[in-house]
């Protein structure tokens, strides 16, 4: 496909990726982000520009007739964020955003949002999920007057990451790496659906090329928390300097002494955070489409490999 690729979100860790992988097909891509200065530390060239955030831009002097746009800007699951931000970004700006791709005409709105939308209990206790849920059926909804919207929902994203952006398992891997010390919440047996980065790019190209509103799930090998500590140990050679299976009950109590203190929504803090990292993340791959699987071992050499020339 030809057509112009904006991408709403270039400079996160998925964006970056999304990114050069356009860029490899010859696209013409505008990437919209916070701060295109720092983005073109990161980003590959010959890449166009725009600066404009969620939830307030001037989308309609930034989309054309024809353009696909990847919306993967969102605010994160991660201790901080109050209520409004949640909000005013996975909801509002959302659908505000598609709302405008319809009105410019474009062709089509691939948006990236998580699997944990698809879990009828996280709502009750994620804010994250449960406007990530919202945002959803916002979007699809505005879909129905007129527009293909393609949502794309992966479990655990990993893979190399940048200095601008962080990701959460790549993190944890680094941590690992670095002080030798398998920590688990409990016993750390829920198992985790752990999704290369490469194949939700892949989903999000191969995402063009569906028409309608339809959802894609992207999964992964499913790991406990435990064998992700032991599996990423022996692929780096290494073993566990001490493991710290540590007490559910008196970490969520901890988290919620911490979150009172500073203020944290109760769906939104410390508390969530570890219901997350304790939740089980199982799904399955929507099929039909060829979606790839990358083996857990492989995706965690090629980390282990861009971790090893930091």
């Amino acid at each position: 496909m030809g057509e112009r690729a904006v991408v709403v979100g270039a400079t996160g860790f998925l964006g970056s990726h999304l990114v050069r992988a356009l860029v490899e097909q010859r696209r013409e891509v505008l990437a919209v982000c916070r701060n295109p200065n720092g983005a073109r530390t990161v980003l590959p060239t010959p890449v166009t520009f725009a600066q404009a955030t969620l939830p307030h831009a001037p989308w309609e002097r930034i989309f054309s007739p024809g353009d696909t746009v990847f919306l993967l800007a969102a605010t994160r699951n991660a201790p901080g964020h109050n209520l409004h931000d949640y909000v005013a970004v996975n909801v509002d700006g959302v659908e505000q955003l598609v709302q405008a791709a319809r009105r410019a005409g474009v062709r089509r709105v691939v948006q990236v949002s998580t699997a944990l939308a698809l879990d009828d209990t996280a709502g009750a206790w994620s804010v994250y999920v449960r406007t990530r849920r919202e945002g959803l059926d916002r979007v699809e909804a505005v879909a129905r007057d007129g527009l293909d919207v393609v949502s794309v929902l992966p479990a655990l994203v990993y893979g190399p990451d940048h200095a601008l952006h962080r990701n959460r398992i790549t993190n944890q891997v680094r941590a690992l790496l670095r002080n030798r010390v398998a920590w688990t919440l409990g016993r750390g047996d829920a198992k985790r659906s752990l999704v290369y980065v490469r194949d939700v790019v892949q989903a999000l190209l191969l995402a063009e090329g569906v028409v309608g509103c339809t959802r894609l799930v992207v999964a992964g090998e499913e790991l406990s928390h435990a064998e992700f500590n032991r599996r990423v140990l022996a692929l780096a050679g290494q073993v566990a300097r001490v493991q710290i299976p540590l007490p559910r009950r008196g970490a969520m109590l901890a988290a919620r002494l911490v979150d009172g203190a500073l203020g944290n929504h109760p769906g939104a803090g410390y508390v969530a955070a570890l219901r997350t990292l304790s939740a089980s993340w199982r799904f399955q791959t929507t099929t039909g489409l060829g979606l790839p699987t990358t083996p857990f071992d492989t995706g965690a050499r090629e980390t282990l490999a861009f971790l090893g020339r930091e």
